[in-house]
């Protein structure tokens, strides 16, 4: 009898402690989210836009030179030679006449 009280003791002992360490872990978590200053919150939201913005472009630079390459062959016609066709993303006009 002694022995069934005693395991049912330290039961309740290990219940109590589980229930503490939850209970003191989402204190913590709760803390260190408050603790997130609203300038560092701005900034990872900055980068996360940043992110997405450059992935949407790249994404739609791909799908203009594939509309365009399809294009140029329906315009011109398939040739025997592959000919890469893209768009110049970074042109400089050179005046030679100074």
């Amino acid at each position: 009898m002694q022995e069934e009280v005693q395991k049912a003791i330290e039961s309740a002992r290990e219940s109590m402690i589980e229930s503490v360490k939850a209970d003191v872990m989402k204190n913590l978590q709760e803390e260190m989210r408050a603790n997130v200053s609203d300038e560092l919150r701005a900034e990872i939201r900055k980068s996360v836009e940043d992110d997405i913005r450059n992935d949407l472009t790249l994404q739609i630079q791909g799908q203009f030179n594939a509309m365009f390459q399809a294009r140029m062959v329906a315009f011109f016609g398939s040739s025997s030679q592959s000919a890469d066709i893209s768009v110049p993303t970074n042109t400089r006009a050179t005046n030679s006449g100074h």
